[in-house]
């Protein structure tokens, strides 16, 4: 189901903490390199938040996993190109998914309107003079019945 727009802040922010965190790690944590980690921030975006917040999470895991170089100490080398592609090939499966998500809640939004249009059409009102049956009424069904 689709978000309202202060849930979608809320994701965004909520992916941008994550971001925060995962780039604070990298930063003090000097004997292991997770700038490739960044594009966690825009899937967990992806997996709530519209296409655009998702991209925009995404352009920034980027800019900063090409920063990310100077503190690494591994700028322009091979593992730094290799982790900027990775950070692209995640934020752009993010976007995707993104995209494929919101495409299918609005396909369901209008089956279901859809829906309701069609129960209305064939399920008919009870007038308000109406009054039950006396012969009808609820009866359980016994516990050993079942449904096939």
């Amino acid at each position: 189901m689709a978000l309202g727009p202060s849930s979608q802040r809320r994701v965004l922010a909520g992916a941008m903490v994550i971001l925060a965190a995962i780039v604070v790690a990298d930063v003090f944590l000097t004997d292991i390199v997770l700038s490739a980690s960044y594009a966690v921030a825009a899937v967990v975006a992806g997996a709530l938040a519209n296409v655009r917040r998702t991209a925009a999470v995404a352009v920034l895991a980027l800019l900063l996993t090409v920063v990310s170089g100077v503190w690494n100490d591994n700028f322009a080398t091979l593992d730094w190109v290799i982790r900027i592609c990775l950070t692209v090939g995640l934020g752009t499966l993010a976007v995707l998914s993104a995209w494929v998500r919101e495409r299918r809640e609005r396909d369901l939004r209008h089956m279901t309107v859809i829906a309701e249009t069609a129960q209305r059409a064939v399920l008919r009102s009870v007038p308000s003079g109406a009054r039950p049956s006396p012969r009808s009424r609820w009866r359980p069904s016994p516990p050993t019945s079942t449904v096939s």
